[in-house]
């Protein structure tokens, strides 16, 4: 194995690393924010770091440019979706998973 592969192989598994903690992060934390905040790490760090060992893999060419567009509209949209998402939750008042965790719909009948 070259230095290259052994690098690309390294930054592979820091993105997987970044994912599998924040994929832990979404399940541990309670508060909608937090579980936002775990889900970004796994997109700005995990995403970069996956890039940058397939950069090292194919080097210069159209698959590069590809994914270095890839990567700049996932930096671009990932904060918007997260902040309209914040805002729905927190202007609904539903801040808190757990806290509706048991949500029923208001047609089920009782005692059945």
């Amino acid at each position: 194995m070259s230095i290259t592969q052994i690098l690309s192989v390294i930054l592979f598994v820091l993105g997987e690393s970044c994912i599998l903690i924040a994929l832990i992060g979404v399940f541990r934390f309670d508060f909608v924010l937090n579980r936002m905040h775990a889900t970004t790490i796994a997109d700005t760090l995990g995403t970069l770091f996956i890039v940058l060992g397939a950069l090292l893999q194919f080097g210069l060419s159209w698959i590069s440019a590809k994914l270095i567009l890839v990567l700049l509209f996932q930096w671009v949209t990932a904060p918007i979706s997260a902040h309209m998402i914040a805002r729905m939750l927190f202007m609904s008042g539903m801040d808190r998973i757990r806290d509706h965790a048991e949500l029923t719909f208001p047609y089920e009948e009782e005692g059945n």
